[in-house]
């Protein structure tokens, strides 16, 4: 049972609604929200999401397997009139928006605002927390605080802007309580690998079955890497905080290793003596860089991870093993 924080007291019989609740963030946010005896209801088209994320006999979770561009199964996910909202449902991320950019767009702008205009009619919503992404920053690098210039790169970057914006009129238009947060690369138990899924399941995948890792460039970018229940915690606690109304919030870390080093110890890990493949970097990638600043969110609520980067990949190689999927 996963209880970090007395603000979880905020949770407790009431209803919530998060969309993408079968992902890797929203399934963990889901068992915590359990956990601390919430009344969940999960909206997920299982384009990238698992059933298998969630604890499908808990009284206390409804699922409902539905897109939110589906004005119906919205209308029944909201049914309750939800205290919390958390819209984590997305089209991700970058290489798949730039294959498909409408669905991109009609995603995660065109979703998000039928999700929106739905929730104008709750007069029980406390808050509507959007999760964006560290994507929205482009080109920029080394610190990055919540006011550093944005350079969009890909669609993927733009539509999670966009649907920002549209999160700021509701807030500033129809008076309702959001937070935007801008999640900087989570990874941990619950996603999968794949095909425009994220480097770490991707090369964990691999190297449990001894196969080569793929290293676009020469491996020397850096990302800081933050482990999926930090991202939950900050999530959480931002929705119980008042103070956090219609602010934009960085949650990350400072796990900052490059890609080699990351490559390097998965096989370690994992015991794959497979040797690395670099190949040619992806045209619309040009980060060497990102390290977040979370100051705003440690000022606001106390905001801290506080996982290692190796014991949380540690714990992540342990649940794709356990689940024998790679």
């Amino acid at each position: 049972m996963i209880k970090f924080n007395s603000y979880y007291n905020n949770y407790s019989n009431q209803k919530i609604l998060v969309t993408g609740g079968a992902g890797a963030i929203g399934s963990n946010l889901v068992k915590i929200l359990l956990d601390n005896n919430a009344n969940v209801t999960v909206i997920d088209n299982l384009s990238s999401g698992s059933k298998d994320n969630l604890d499908m006999k808990s009284n206390n979770l409804t699922f409902i397997e539905g897109d939110i561009n589906n004005v119906d199964a919205l209308d029944i996910a909201l049914s309750e009139n939800p205290a919390y909202v958390f819209h984590l449902a997305a089209n991700f991320a970058n290489q798949n928006s730039v294959d498909h950019p409408f669905d991109d767009m009609n995603t995660n702008i065109g979703g998000t605002i039928k999700l929106l205009e739905l929730l104008k009619k709750n007069e029980n919503l406390r808050r509507f927390i959007y999760t964006s992404s560290s994507c929205v920053y482009g080109q920029a690098s080394v610190i990055i605080d919540e006011f550093t210039p944005i350079d969009l790169s890909t669609p993927y970057s733009i539509s999670k802007l966009t649907a920002e914006y549209y999160v700021n009129y509701y807030q500033n238009f129809c008076k309702m309580p959001t937070t935007i947060l801008r999640y900087f690369n989570s990874y941990g138990p619950g996603e999968h690998s794949g095909a425009y899924r994220n480097v770490i399941p991707n090369f964990i995948s691999l190297a449990l079955n001894k196969q080569p890792l793929p290293i676009y460039g020469d491996g020397s970018d850096k990302r800081c890497f933050t482990y999926v229940t930090d991202i939950c915690n900050g999530t959480l606690l931002s929705a119980a905080t008042d103070a956090s109304i219609s602010k934009t919030l960085n949650i990350g870390s400072s796990n900052e290793v490059s890609i080699i080093n990351l490559a390097n110890l998965i096989n370690e890990l994992t015991c794959n003596q497979s040797p690395h493949v670099f190949l040619p970097r992806r045209q619309w990638d040009h980060i060497h860089q990102r390290l977040p600043s979370c100051k705003m969110a440690e000022d606001l609520f106390s905001y801290t991870p506080s996982h290692s980067f190796e014991a949380g990949l540690a714990k992540t190689i342990n649940w794709f093993k356990s689940t024998n999927l790679y």
